[in-house]
């Protein structure tokens, strides 16, 4: 299966998270792979967080192990790094880039996932450009 994992769905990955046949690690593992054979020719990450997110990882398999995994328990994630995450430096989306480290909050879907695997720096589609 090797790097076709990073590809699956959601779904299909906690389904295979509770059955056993994939483990929260092996998903990031495969995740964090494709994005460093990637990322020197697309450059799609301003910063990545992958220790964390192994770390997480590592975690979230114990919890499907013992029974406690939380709903989406081991599912990646990556954010803009427009998105403001307390103790990581962001641009804060802003032209030119300032960075900036949030001290206090992030935003409400960044503050109740795990920490992303990594930033993207791809533009938003702004409304006002549609």
């Amino acid at each position: 299966m090797g790097s076709k994992r990073c590809y699956i769905s959601a779904t299909e990955a906690i389904d295979k998270f509770r059955n056993g046949d994939l483990s929260p690690v092996e998903l990031m593992q495969a995740v964090v792979d494709q994005a460093e054979k990637v990322q020197p020719t697309v450059n799609a990450f301003s910063h990545t967080f992958f220790d964390e997110a192994m770390e997480q990882a590592k975690q979230a398999e114990l919890r499907y192990r013992d029974g406690t995994a939380r709903p989406l328990e081991g599912i990646r994630a990556v954010s803009h790094d427009g998105q403001a995450i307390v103790g990581y430096a962001s641009c804060l989306n802003q032209v030119p880039p300032v960075m900036a480290m949030p001290s206090s909050m992030s935003i409400c879907l960044i503050a109740r996932i795990p920490l992303a695997s990594s930033q993207t720096n791809a533009p938003y589609l702004e409304e006002d450009l549609l």
